[in-house]
């Protein structure tokens, strides 16, 4: 199987609007996840799991007390906003290209978009694709 590019997207939501929305458990969260010291792809699997409602098994007890505060976080932003909350990272330089929207970690938000009443009637005959062009 050969490799190439693959079209990605995300709906960005900023930090502080995290913050805002959800201050304790945010404090919590980056208190908690600076002193776990995991790398940025062990915490992006940590919220990945969160959002998939999967428990490792044989997790170490940081990658525990991570993923806890996280689910915590993402609960409260939910139970405020109606949007899903997630942890991402995407590094420009070795899997992306320079006019990439990001770089390192972002926060995204799911369960933004929604038919319109024609695209309802017809949602079964719709699908969504992306696509990236080369040159």
């Amino acid at each position: 199987m050969g490799s190439g590019y693959a079209a990605c997207w995300v709906d960005i939501v900023e930090e502080k609007f995290i913050k805002k929305t959800c201050p304790k458990e945010w404090d919590v969260w980056e208190r908690v996840s600076a002193e776990a010291g995991l790398s940025s792809y062990e915490l992006t699997e940590i919220a990945e799991n969160v959002y998939l409602n999967l428990k490792p098994k044989n997790e170490e007890k940081k990658a525990k007390a991570v993923r806890m505060v996280y689910l915590s976080l993402f609960r409260a932003f939910k139970k405020k906003t109606g949007l899903g909350l997630e942890l991402g990272y995407h590094d420009c330089d070795n899997d992306g290209d320079r006019y990439d929207g990001v770089d390192g970690f972002y926060w995204s938000v799911s369960n933004v978009w929604q038919y319109t009443p024609a695209g309802k009637k017809n949602k079964h005959f719709i699908r969504t694709v992306g696509f990236v062009n080369y040159g």
